[in-house]
């Protein structure tokens, strides 16, 4: 080939490869895959897609993760957010606008409770910070930031080891641990419950009745003596605690027995359930004091609670009732004698439930969903044992998802995003059945239930379950009650940066949830708020895919059903979920506006 055709051919090459790059970086600049690693500035809609806010492919933060708050380590550190601190390039802002974190606290413009207008670039702020903790179950589980151990309180030793298998918790032993530990925060939970359960439920002299006032066999529902021995033992050790000086704030109970229809006994073919039931039935204080309140003569109308109507929920308000009374005699009151302002909560106890609540909540299986007024429940007791509501949010599903007992108008199906809504909305229901104050449970991360034919946390092992733990904080309890017997230091980790990066957002004495009504079973999104710091704080999570349009100086989320506007506001990037937004507004802003269902 002659000279002139080698130059030819090179000249070809080269301008096809330079076609090619430019292609290419087209397309990549298309798809969001080069520039600032931030959320894009040009007004485009973008499309998020499930499974890639999982992989961070669309929708990215600052990649730069540092070595306390990585999603991928969930190592456990100082928080410190990302270098945006949530900031927005637009010149023409009508908040706080320089794009610096002129006070170093890693929030920039309006996402600093210090921004007050345009021109206040100083961002500094005299609020006053309210942190909050998760309470561990495990005593062992320290060295996070945000998880207090419970002290666990034992009266007296369990097991027949040098040393035994569960020391005696002394007085002086829990006031060395507690001393550390927060004013307002120092928490013991009365852990020996297996133990407890059989003073309280077991006690030969606690046995039912019959006809001629003498003692049977069975199980019943009175446990006067039990509570007796078990209030002389708690009280005991706390007037020795206060004695030397102790202080405690707030004392947990995980007490999982009771006199429920399905606590007693369901299985009818089960002769001894049967029995049981009989015994109940056949105790002269049965006629004298229990019929009396739940309005009807005939207990098999609650054991054969298919036939029975409403009638085994008028029995169980009346018996959960009737069950914190003798809780709060037990635990409650013996510690309230020495501290009186001291907090207390039991696991699972709260005002959701099918009766006298504005909102209703079926529970996992399915039952209730309704409301009834049962006004005598009240005679019996009170409606939650000691002060605060403990509501569990783990996330269970149980026959819930089989058709006809759907929270919603359609089937409510076994997946991870309704797991979430489920667990928040649990939590949403004790928020506004009551004023009491909320202790929720939270279990951890890689939870996914307690084996075969149990309830399943579909939303275990995924971000969903961030995003849970989110939205309750959101809802402002006083503290979460954190489920991790034995968990692994990553799950541990998650949830303390997970209250970090919450804290470091809406951690201010002044916070007040914005939350009004449950999230809609049938939606394809869950959204909750709190005013904090002067600023509108969202959570944001989507089912599935959504376009996100922030060109202004407004926030836009369209998904298939519904579009979201949120007037005056900012997305601050999240360190530990990708399956969410936070989106951060002015206070004198209003409510996000909602098109669509």
């Amino acid at each position: 080939m002659s000279r002139k055709g080698n130059f030819v051919l090179v000249l070809l090459v080269s301008l096809a490869c330079i076609v090619c790059l430019f292609s290419l970086i087209f397309i990549i600049y298309a798809n969001g895959l080069i520039g600032d690693g931030k959320y894009s500035e040009k007004g485009s809609l973008r499309l998020i897609e499930e499974e890639s806010i999982d992989k961070k492919k669309i929708v990215e933060f600052d990649n730069e993760q540092d070595a306390c708050s990585g999603v991928d380590s969930y190592s456990d550190c100082s928080y410190r957010p990302y270098d945006d601190g949530g900031k927005r390039k637009n010149s023409g802002s009508s908040f706080c606008s320089d794009g610096l974190d002129n006070d170093s606290d890693g929030l920039t413009d309006l996402v600093d409770p210090g921004c007050s207008d345009a021109n206040d670039n100083s961002e500094e702020d005299s609020l006053q910070r309210e942190r909050l903790y998760a309470y561990g179950w495990d005593s062992n589980a320290r060295g996070y930031n945000n998880i207090l151990p419970m002290v666990n309180f034992f009266p007296f030793s369990v097991g027949t080891g040098n040393p035994p298998l569960w020391p005696q918790t002394t007085p002086e032993s829990a006031k060395a641990i507690l001393d550390t530990y927060p004013e307002g925060h120092r928490v013991m939970i009365l852990f020996q419950l297996g133990l407890y359960h059989d003073l309280l439920s077991n006690n030969p002299e606690d046995k039912c009745l019959n006809q001629n006032r003498e003692l049977t066999n069975f199980s019943c529902i009175w446990w006067d003596n039990g509570v007796a021995n078990v209030s002389a033992e708690v009280d005991s050790f706390f007037a020795n605690y206060s004695a030397i000086g102790g202080e405690v704030d707030s004392v947990i109970i995980d007490f999982e027995r009771g006199f429920g229809n399905f606590q007693i006994g369901s299985n009818l073919s089960d002769s001894e359930v049967v029995e049981r039931w009989d015994a109940i039935q056949n105790d002269p204080r049965t006629r004298e004091e229990i019929i009396p309140l739940i309005g009807f003569d005939d207990l098999t109308s609650v054991s054969n609670f298919f036939s029975g109507g409403d009638n085994y929920h008028i029995w169980n308000a009346v018996q959960v009732a009737r069950l914190n009374k003798f809780l709060n005699v037990a635990f409650y009151e013996p510690v309230k004698r020495y501290y009186p302002n001291v907090n207390a909560s039991n696991y699972e106890s709260s005002f959701n439930g099918a009766v006298e609540c504005p909102v209703p909540l079926k529970d996992i299986n399915g039952h209730g969903g309704y409301c009834l007024n049962v006004p005598n429940a009240n005679q019996a007791g009170p409606r939650i044992f000691g002060t605060h509501q403990g509501t569990q949010a783990y996330g269970w599903l149980g026959q819930i998802t089989r058709p006809g007992r759907e929270p919603g108008n359609g089937t409510y199906e076994l997946t991870p995003f309704n797991s979430f809504r489920y667990s928040v909305n649990q939590v949403r229901a004790a928020k506004l059945n009551s004023d009491a104050g909320l202790m929720p449970w939270i279990a951890f991360r890689s939870y996914t239930g307690d084996g075969p034919d149990r309830p399943i946390v579909a939303m275990g092992n995924t971000d969903y379950y961030q995003e849970s733990v989110m939205h309750i904080i959101l809802l402002d309890p006083d503290n979460l009650i954190f489920f991790n017997p034995g968990v692994s230091r990553e799950d541990n980790e998650l949830v303390s940066n997970i209250i970090s990066e919450t804290n470091n957002l809406v951690g201010f004495s002044d916070r007040r949830s914005l939350v009004s009504e449950m999230a809609d079973w049938d939606a394809d999104y869950v959204l909750s708020g709190i005013e904090s710091g002067g600023r509108k704080v969202w959570r944001f999570t989507p089912k599935s895919e959504f376009e996100l349009d922030e060109s202004s100086d407004d926030v836009i989320i369209r998904t298939s059903r519904v579009k979201i506007s949120f007037d005056s506001a900012v997305i601050f990037p999240s360190n530990v979920s990708q399956k969410g937004l936070w989106i951060v507004q002015d206070v004198n802003t209003g409510l996000p506006s909602i098109e669509g269902r």
